[in-house]
């Protein structure tokens, strides 16, 4: 394993405030983002502007990593975590650390 990836599993990750999470009957999230942040815009068009929301809509796994990053566990431990839940998926550990990363890479997560 590179540095950088033993070095990845070590970052603790939070979710930006602005992010909301909903959960379906189901049990599955849906992460609603704001399109804006600007806060004077905002204001300026309350309502008009949360229409322009973004959801992702998570499948079990993606809902399983996501109500576990809360800015005290590691990657390496959230992995950990979902050993039993990702243990019958092909390439889980990588498919979990990509989604982070598109994450953080998005400005939806940030490290602690």
């Amino acid at each position: 394993m590179s540095k950088e990836k033993h070095d990845r599993k070590e970052m603790v990750l939070m979710i930006d405030p602005s992010v909301k999470t909903i959960l379906n009957e189901d049990g599955l999230a849906t992460i609603i983002l704001p399109r804006f942040k600007n806060k004077l815009l905002i204001k300026l068009r309350g309502s008009e502007i949360r229409k322009n929301d973004i959801k992702l809509d998570l499948d079990e796994l993606g809902t399983s990593v996501w109500t576990l990053i809360d800015g005290k566990r590691t990657i390496r431990e959230i992995l950990f975590d979902l050993e039993d839940v990702g243990k019958n998926q092909e390439q889980f550990e990588e498919r979990t650390i990509t989604f982070l990363a598109g994450l953080y890479r998005n400005k939806i997560l940030r490290e602690k």
